[in-house]
């Protein structure tokens, strides 16, 4: 069986969605790191306790929600990559516009831990896209490369956001 370009040029597309997923949780790691040494001793608000709980998780379920729906409307994978880019930016800012204490760094690793349970929302917009990506053979052989790929944001962001 001949594989047509279309196939090799949208798995191509697929993993370097996953390979972007895994660069963006080392990045949240490394903010992570970061922000423990930076703002060590900062006090925090209450404000800032009650954003740090719940408005990171509200706003990751409704971004992969927003990307599931728009994808199955549009069917394009710059979709995705706009949603990936939009939750780098808040990751980044979640890092440096809350206040953390010695306290509330903990929550932040809890913050990242559900953070990376939020990708089954995604996996939806991923789902809807695969069936025009990728042929039905070529996702069959390809099916444990690709789960390998497509999982390890979601393997790798608790450790990274906890250790």
């Amino acid at each position: 069986m001949k594989i047509k370009y279309e196939d090799l040029l949208a798995m191509r597309n697929v993993f370097l969605l996953s390979i972007y997923a895994f660069v963006v949780t080392l990045v949240g790691g490394a903010l992570g790191i970061i922000n423990y040494y930076h703002f060590y001793e900062v006090t925090e608000s209450p404000l800032s306790l009650g954003l740090l709980y719940f408005f990171p998780i509200v706003f990751r379920i409704f971004l992969f929600l927003v990307a599931g729906m728009v994808v199955s409307f549009m069917g394009s994978v710059n979709v995705l990559i706009l949603i990936y880019f939009i939750g780098l930016a808040f990751d980044i800012a979640i890092y440096f516009l809350i206040p953390f204490s010695r306290e509330t760094i903990y929550l932040l690793y809890i913050i990242l831990t559900l953070s990376a349970l939020t990708g089954p929302f995604y996996a939806i917009a991923v789902r809807v896209l695969i069936p025009d990506l990728v042929s039905r053979d070529m996702l069959l052989r390809a099916n444990s490369i690709f789960n390998i790929a497509y999982r390890s944001p979601e393997i790798f962001s608790p450790f990274l956001g906890v250790c």
